[in-house]
């Protein structure tokens, strides 16, 4: 077995070691943003000097074409507000602060934002197959499918970065609507299935403004965790209301704060995968050679045979005490981990 198919092994079983891999990069964490008016940005609430400072370790997928801040749509750039550039709009929301926070609380790792929002839709705009006909349609690159648009925009992503979880703001235009979350589950489901994720993924759905029109809606928005393995709220408690249309949209303090918050219970989830992922990490170690089967070749973590013998042979092979890799000869077995005492 060559030394990039033990490298392959290690990570099928949640390790990380300190070798170069080819991208996509576990460390370019990208995150789908995708609602309403109050994700692309609330009409009239224009970003502020802080808003458009350049973090070195957060960046943006081109939502559009944008002459004002020199963007080219599907193309990466350094973040920076209006993150959704381009859609006739050109306002401030609150998934830069998220990106800000996040990369601020993950030091060794750069944040991708990928903005999908569009305002004044339903949320059947957004589901597979969903098609938008209104008249007032909403500037966005693509055709009238928003699901296939937002899912070559991840696929793009991919190339680079892992799609790490799902930021969402979307309930105005379905207030009250008691089959949200579940619209919001079959959703989750479907960019699951057809981005390939492998694992679930966080997902935190923002409250709506509580003094506007629609806050009886965070009820329902409440049952998201419920719903969702991995599900968050984030609070829009003491948050004001901003812009030309304050009944619906944040001011930038709000954007800002629950960009904050959304960031705290992505961070909540993020940590309950790793909490996962050790736990699997520990059932896939095993202490002894007695605890494996005899059908198995024993490498180093760089990918060097030590042993091919059976198990029973191994104190006799005198291998020094350390972690190895317990490859099966026969396919279709589970390589684990051996941490051999010494002798």
């Amino acid at each position: 077995m060559t030394k990039i198919n033990i490298i392959s092994i290690t990570i099928a079983i949640g390790l990380s070691f300190a070798m170069v891999l080819a991208e996509p990069n576990e460390k370019f964490k990208v995150f789908l943003c995708f609602g309403q008016s109050n994700m692309s940005g609330g009409a009239g609430v224009n970003p502020e000097q802080q808003d458009i400072q350049i973090h070195d370790r957060v960046m943006t997928l081109a939502f559009n074409d944008c002459a004002q801040n020199q963007w080219q749509k599907d193309k990466w750039y350094d973040a920076k507000e209006p993150l959704h550039c381009g859609d006739g709009v050109n306002a401030m929301g609150p998934a830069y602060a998220f990106g800000k926070v996040l990369a601020d609380s993950l030091p060794d790792d750069t944040i991708g934002l990928i903005p999908c929002g569009q305002w004044g839709v339903a949320i059947s705009m957004f589901e597979k197959g969903g098609y938008y006909s209104g008249a007032n349609k909403p500037g966005y690159p693509g055709g009238n499918n928003v699901y296939d648009w937002m899912v070559n925009r991840c696929r793009i992503a991919q190339q680079r970065g892992v799609i790490s979880g799902i930021i969402l703001h979307q309930g105005e235009a379905n207030s009250g609507d008691q089959n949200w979350p579940e619209k919001i589950e079959s959703l989750y489901e479907n960019l699951k299935a057809d981005l390939d994720l492998e694992y679930d993924i966080p997902l935190v759905a923002g409250e709506l403004l509580y003094s506007g029109c629609c806050g009886g809606h965070n009820t329902v928005v409440a049952k998201i965790p419920e719903k969702l393995p991995l599900g968050y709220v984030a609070s829009a408690q003491g948050l004001s209301g901003g812009g030309t249309l304050p009944q619906y949209h944040f001011n930038q303090a709000g954007y800002r704060e629950i960009g904050k918050r959304f960031a705290i219970e992505m961070l909540k989830g993020l940590r309950q995968i790793e909490t996962m992922i050790a736990e699997k990490m520990v059932s896939q170690i095993v202490s002894k050679h007695s605890q494996l089967d005899n059908d198995i070749k024993i490498y180093s973590l760089d990918g060097r045979m030590i042993n091919n013998k059976k198990s029973a042979n191994l104190q006799a092979a005198k291998i020094t005490a350390g972690i190895y890799i317990a490859g099966p000869q026969t396919s279709g077995k589970q390589a684990r981990l051996l941490l051999f005492p010494a002798q």
